[in-house]
């Protein structure tokens, strides 16, 4: 339990450094001011997105993330962050049972923060 409260706090922390880079957000309404920036064409796909993870199809939709960032990175790193946001907020249980556990929302946020040319912000 502590773990995952770890990995949580690393999620919530990664996503706020990088809001405060990137956009210079630095607010408790992260996710808000985020979305709010968000072309409307990237909203629907965030949407999509989302639906996919409560449905269970959290693989298939980080893989669709990836797939965007390859094609055009620009605009995506905003999506991203809210992805991961949004997976963070989801019970252990949850994850787990859709083959997702905690951990890798984690890793796929870094990897997303690396296609960025971000990762010194970590030191894992």
């Amino acid at each position: 339990m502590f773990e995952q409260d770890y990995i949580m706090r690393q999620i919530y922390q990664l996503v706020k450094m990088v809001a405060k880079f990137f956009f210079d957000i630095d607010s408790p309404t992260i996710t808000e001011e985020l979305e709010d920036r968000l072309p409307e064409n990237e909203k629907g796909m965030l949407q999509t997105l989302l639906e996919m993870a409560d449905a269970g199809n959290i693989g298939k939709a980080e893989d669709m993330l990836f797939q965007m960032i390859e094609e055009n990175s620009k605009g995506c790193l905003e999506m991203s962050l809210l992805f991961y946001s949004y997976l963070d907020e989801k019970t252990d249980d949850f994850l787990e049972f859709n083959g997702f556990p905690r951990e890798e929302v984690y890793e796929g946020l870094k990897e997303v923060v690396k296609k960025f040319g971000l990762d010194a912000v970590f030191s894992d």
